[in-house]
């Protein structure tokens, strides 16, 4: 079984579990993960938190029992708030309306429907291009080593490093390089990039 036909199974079992208690350790067995993993790849995958999903779905789901007629204690208890006033609330909250306005006939409800996961090919069209000569270019900075060759790269320095290089930015200011770069980077110069420049100790650099 295929990644996406895992997700989908999952999806099932949260669907229905929105009623109850959901696992969702139990969900992630369905996608062949660990429940952290889920969590994670969906948040990626979906682009909101699992847990936020399963809230958005129980109170829309709710909604329409309401629209049905059916009482407001009754739903609050079947979607797992323990109080109509704490039900209430998070149903305003998602949907902008209280339960008792979505009892009415006619109310205009925005519900967040069930999610599902395809896979979609793409590239399969030609794609035209064609390559264009470009100028020279000409980089302006400042330099800073950044250690003896075999070390950590800048990004990667830890809080000593950091405070170095905030050091350096400090003195790049007071220098007046910072005002310089920012004449060049504003239109009036030739189209040059500025910015910083790190380079391995005993290495050349032009400022």
């Amino acid at each position: 079984m295929g990644w996406i036909e895992g997700l989908n199974d999952a999806m099932d079992y949260i669907e229905r579990s929105l009623e109850g208690d959901l696992d969702v350790a139990h969900a992630a067995r369905f996608a062949a993960c660990t429940e952290g993993q889920f969590r994670r790849m969906f948040s990626y995958v979906a682009g909101i938190g699992l847990g936020e999903y399963v809230r958005r779905r129980r109170i829309s789901c709710a909604a329409l029992d309401l629209s049905r007629g059916e009482r407001v204690v009754d739903v609050a208890v079947r979607y797992g708030y323990g109080s109509p006033t704490a039900f209430t609330r998070a149903f305003r909250e998602a949907l902008g309306v209280s339960p008792s306005e979505a009892k009415r006939p006619g109310a205009r409800l925005s519900l967040f429907p069930r999610l599902s996961f395809s896979l979609t090919v793409t590239g399969t069209e030609p794609l035209s291009w064609r390559i264009v000569p470009w100028g020279g270019m000409r980089l302006v900075g400042v330099s800073l080593p950044c250690g003896s060759p075999g070390e950590e790269p800048l990004a990667q320095m830890g809080d000593e490093g950091r405070e170095a290089l905030r050091r350096f930015w400090g003195g790049a200011s007071c220098a007046g390089s910072i005002e310089g770069l920012l004449v060049l980077s504003d239109g009036s110069g030739p189209g040059e990039s500025s910015g910083l420049t790190c380079r391995r100790a005993g290495s050349r650099a032009t400022g």
